[in-house]
């Protein structure tokens, strides 16, 4: 207003210079204007100063506002918040399980289950009675708006996926063909996380065997042992997990083999091939195979070509 005020008195005098109503010469004209100008720039710095001081006054309070915790209550703040903020975000962490699994073509095979949770991804394998990879062919999501399922498409030899939830307390399923099989295997998906629980179990790695020989089997140069595909205690072992009551065998085998005494038998794992003593039964995954043998004081393994003995303690 009072900005108004001085431009108004300015052009009052130039109007009245105009007209001849005033008589006061130029130079007294220009001295009133120019005081009228330095009037309206000193009213125009006071304003910037008052807003200045307002907003100074502001951040003062709000300032002490704040200061008005002290460093206890700053620190309970902080916990009280940042667990808010985990019981909105997170989940308890799963026990995450590998395992192998056996399947078979045939119609009327049951379905299996995949435990899945929000923020962790799941992988699955497949792979067939000889532990050879089995390329997938084509895969499909029950509903991609749940479930993230993906093929990579440079990971060779192709028989790998990955399955991802988006959302909690959701189900569904897919559909997966084999190459050179026509033969779907059906896999149900399930993300049901109960907070109430304090452990979930979701499945990190699975590989499913097939029971027949598929496109990558090589062909044996003698023949063995036909692997169960019900076997849950030679998979055991395949996993590293073996049985309750299989002790650890010690050997001079070292990273070449692990073996276990159960039940009056041996369980041999290795990625190498079993040349002595004959196996009872086998089974093979990602390149390891588990031998079932009788209690011998030794084996032998080929071993890059040559053949390697090693002893067998109790």
């Amino acid at each position: 207003m009072k900005l108004i005020k001085s431009m108004s008195i300015i052009l009052l005098v130039l109007l009245e210079w105009q007209s001849g109503s005033v008589h006061a010469d130029e130079n007294a004209v220009e001295v009133i204007a120019k005081q009228a100008a330095e009037q309206a720039k000193a009213e125009i710095q006071l304003e910037k100063d008052r807003q200045k001081l307002l907003a100074e006054m502001a951040f003062q309070k709000s300032k002490q506002s704040v200061l008005l915790l002290n460093p206890d209550q700053v620190k309970d703040f902080k916990k009280d918040f940042d667990k808010t903020q985990e019981a909105i975000r997170s989940y308890s962490k799963p026990k995450l399980v590998s395992e192998s699994r056996n399947i078979t073509l045939r119609p009327g095979e049951k379905t299996t289950l995949l435990r899945l949770m929000p923020g962790y991804t799941s992988t699955v394998v497949f792979v067939d009675s000889t532990g050879a990879p089995w390329p997938i062919s084509h895969v499909t999501p029950g509903n991609p708006s749940w479930f993230n399922v993906d093929k990579p498409k440079d990971l060779m030899p192709g028989n790998l996926i990955t399955v991802n939830p988006l959302a909690n307390h959701v189900n569904s399923n897919i559909v997966v063909t084999l190459k050179d099989n026509d033969a779907p295997i059906i896999i149900e998906l399930s993300a049901d996380v109960d907070l109430s629980k304090k452990k979930t179990i979701a499945d990190a790695l699975t590989t499913y065997r097939i029971n027949e020989r598929g496109p990558n089997a090589e062909i044996p140069v003698f023949s063995e042992p036909t692997q169960s595909p019900t076997d849950s205690l030679m998979s055991g072992f395949l996993d590293g997990v073996p049985p309750e009551g299989a002790l650890l065998a010690k050997s001079s085998a070292g990273h070449y083999a692990t073996i276990w005494n159960y039940q009056q038998k041996r369980y041999v794992r290795t990625p190498n091939k079993l040349l002595w003593p004959d196996r009872s039964n086998i089974v093979r995954g990602h390149n390891i195979n588990v031998y079932e043998i009788p209690v011998t004081p030794a084996v032998v393994l080929l071993i890059d070509g040559a053949q390697k003995t090693f002893a067998i303690g109790e």
